[in-house]
């Protein structure tokens, strides 16, 4: 199955400001998913069978050089999918997922921070140069720009990811439908403006969940929020305050405010966005009016919006900056 997204561009922007954390990715190799697939597919087979393979094997079983052969096998190993370049094994939990070996790798690569980043940049720059030549900057990526483009450039058509050259229209991107974890994970990179890898997995997950049930169920779709919200309070903090008898965005916020961890004027968001969660389809009846909330598509698009920039700016406020 096909994963689509539409990005929309950014007329006219003559610079990107950006925020990143220190973590560095050495190469991209030149490598295809195709390739990358026919080599889990040989690993898996043998691994499921008690088989070891080593290079060599793998270029006889697909009739492919050595050096395609080493550049598919160190992606998949930064792709966090392989074990080690000495230890040519899938790894245990994934090994043993349901998932097919085309869908195990293509949910990694839209995790794949550096392909994410350059799609971002590319939608902001209107050139896959230009982002090239950006992550090769930022992240000190050895390879030349034209192995990331064609590396890069290949996944994208390989995962039916478009980048129209349109001017942005934030009612119509509010509007926009995204209907698959690619389109929600590049979605929430553009609006949370920062490395993801400040966000736990779990809130990640939350969040594509909230994005891709908008359409489908909005109610659920705040439920998602509220737990991504109130998971990212807890996490972000829980090594140096104890909120395990907090229950709830609002007493979580009221602590964090305390050790002022949080600036005065994100208290009300933070409680207003708990507010929201209590109308989702996990808490039933309302305690006042004894009804069920009908939840709209806008307001689970509003929720996941702010969601999202409240995260952001609580990073910042962290970091000794305030923005939202």
């Amino acid at each position: 199955m096909q994963l689509t997204q539409m990005i929309r561009m950014t007329a006219n922007i003559q610079k990107v400001s950006l925020k990143y954390n220190t973590h560095k990715w050495k190469s991209i190799r030149p490598t295809s998913i195709k390739l990358m697939i026919l080599i889990l597919d040989k690993i898996k087979y043998a691994q499921n069978r008690s088989i070891k393979l080593d290079i060599k094997k793998i270029c006889d079983l697909t009739s492919m050089s050595g050096s395609s052969i080493r550049n598919g096998i160190a992606m998949l190993i930064d792709l966090g999918i392989i074990k080690s370049i000495s230890e040519l094994l899938i790894k245990e939990n994934l090994i043993n997922e349901s998932k097919t070996i085309k869908k195990t790798l293509f949910d990694h690569i839209i995790l794949y921070e550096p392909f994410i980043e350059y799609l971002h940049l590319f939608s902001k720059l209107g050139s896959g140069k230009k982002a090239a030549e950006q992550l090769k900057i930022v992240f000190e990526v050895r390879s030349s720009s034209n192995v990331i483009v064609n590396t890069f450039n290949g996944w994208i058509k390989k995962l039916n990811i478009k980048i129209e050259n349109k001017e942005s229209n934030i009612l119509s991107d509010l509007q926009k439908e995204i209907d698959d974890s690619s389109g929600a994970i590049i979605k929430l990179r553009k609006i949370y403006n920062k490395d993801l890898k400040s966000l736990p997995n779990l809130v990640v997950s939350d969040l594509i969940d909230a994005i891709t049930q908008v359409d489908i169920d909005p109610s659920n779709s705040l439920t998602d929020c509220g737990r991504a919200l109130e998971n990212f309070l807890r996490l972000r903090f829980s090594s140096s305050i104890d909120l395990s008898k907090c229950n709830g965005i609002s007493q979580i916020t009221d602590k964090l405010r305390q050790f002022k961890k949080i600036n005065g004027k994100i208290i009300n968001i933070l409680k207003g966005l708990g507010a929201l969660r209590s109308m989702g389809d996990s808490h039933g009846l309302d305690k006042e009016d004894k009804k069920i909330w009908e939840i709209s598509k806008e307001s689970a698009i509003i929720s996941y919006y702010l969601t999202i920039k409240t995260m952001s700016s609580i990073e910042s406020y962290n970091n000794g900056v305030l923005e939202f």
